[in-house]
């Protein structure tokens, strides 16, 4: 009876083979018009042309880059990248002590208009009062391993006072391990480990692959269409499974926090291995310099926000889980003498306050202009209310 109804369904088919043939092209050339129509009037991501080829990091940000950044229908605006290759200030005072902030695109913050409302110039204008020279060192993209050698190439020069890193769990694990490769043609260093000893590889990084797969070309258009990223927006908000996978990196794939939370998994247990290891080097190493070293752990948007943590339960996440990587890579790091903070309770404390995601732009996930503001406020509390690093009241 099955094989029956097949045969009949493939008759059918090969009779209407005209019309599904018109059909098709039609919603080609329908796509064309809609893709070309939204090219002219929504404003241009040019987010990729902030960035050029490092061989010791894999790529940075490129001096003097500028470029028109956007993400749907939340933000819209010019980034300009300064002559240093920072998201930063031009001038830095040589009369004031430095701090140096290490990241990925939670301290870049491109998302953000105004380069005045990222948390590190909140910090260093707001809440320090200018005392200190709070250098953004953060790059798109970025895992532990590259904010490591981003250390190592550019922070050390700056003779800092004190070093903080932000880790953010929902990526910077799969970052650290190369789980994920982030940005279209670029390849990360990566360290594994060896004899029980952290070993680099991947160093000189290879240049930019120009002879992609078909695959990785078909992904890279599908990628930049507007009509997909339009469509992928409006979906996100009304599907689990669209909001909480990471269309800008892998279509399809689980939610990291759920993935995160198998250690069964050989390839995540090395992604907590080696995360910490390299926390763990970093101290020891600024320690001896006599530099401060603070790891401050940020939460995502489905974990400060019910609602959004609500789509994860949908995929089998369980409330005990709910934070478990960013627990994981604090109960380790504290275990290895680092000093670790949980930016957990005050964002989700905060949130409270505010209907909506408030901090977070709902699609692109990153921190707004508010979220930004209290990162300044957490870190300050945490660091600088303390006598060693006691500054004026602001």
């Amino acid at each position: 009876m099955a094989k029956k109804s097949k045969s009949s369904f493939v008759t059918w088919i090969k009779s209407k083979k005209p019309e599904i043939i018109l059909l098709l092209v039609a919603c080609v050339f329908a796509f064309i018009i809609v893709e070309t129509i939204l090219q002219l009037t929504m404003p241009p991501n040019e987010h990729d042309k902030l960035f050029c080829y490092d061989e010791f990091l894999g790529w940075k940000f490129c001096p003097g880059a500028y470029a028109k950044v956007s993400f749907i229908s939340e933000f819209s605006h010019s980034v300009q990248i300064n002559s240093k290759g920072m998201r930063d200030s031009e001038e830095i005072d040589p009369a004031k002590k430095n701090i140096v902030v290490l990241g990925d695109s939670f301290v870049s913050n491109v998302g953000v208009e105004n380069p005045k409302d990222v948390f590190t110039e909140v910090l260093q204008d707001e809440y320090l009062n200018g005392e200190y020279n709070v250098i953004n060192l953060g790059v798109n993209g970025f895992g532990t391993a590259q904010e490591y050698l981003m250390l190592q190439q550019r922070g050390y020069s700056y003779n800092p006072e004190m070093v903080i890193l932000i880790f953010y769990p929902r990526n910077d694990f799969y970052d650290n391990t190369g789980l994920l490769e982030w940005l279209e043609s670029y390849r990360r260093p990566k360290f594994i480990v060896e004899d029980d000893k952290l070993v680099l590889t991947g160093v000189p990084v290879p240049r930019r692959d120009v002879n992609q797969s078909f695959k990785s070309k078909v992904y890279g258009v599908i990628k930049k269409s507007y009509v997909v990223n339009v469509l992928f927006a409006a979906l996100s908000r009304m599907s689990s499974w669209i909001a909480t996978s990471d269309f800008q990196n892998n279509i399809g794939n689980l939610p990291p926090e759920i993935v995160l939370a198998n250690e069964s998994d050989p390839d995540i247990a090395n992604a907590y291995d080696v995360s910490c290891r390299i926390l763990s080097q970093m101290n020891s190493e600024l320690k001896l310099r006599g530099i401060e070293f603070y790891v401050f752990v940020p939460p995502n948007i489905f974990q400060v926000r019910d609602e959004f943590y609500a789509m994860l339960e949908d995929r089998g996440l369980t409330e005990d889980k709910r934070f478990y990587p960013n627990q994981r890579i604090i109960k380790c790091g504290l275990e290895n003498g680092v000093n670790m903070i949980d930016m957990s309770p005050t964002f989700i404390e905060e949130a409270k306050k505010y209907e909506g995601s408030h901090f977070y732009y709902p699609v692109d996930k990153h921190w707004t202009a508010e979220g930004n503001k209290l990162a300044a406020r957490i870190i300050y509390d945490e660091l600088f209310n303390k006598s060693a690093f006691a500054v004026t009241s602001p």
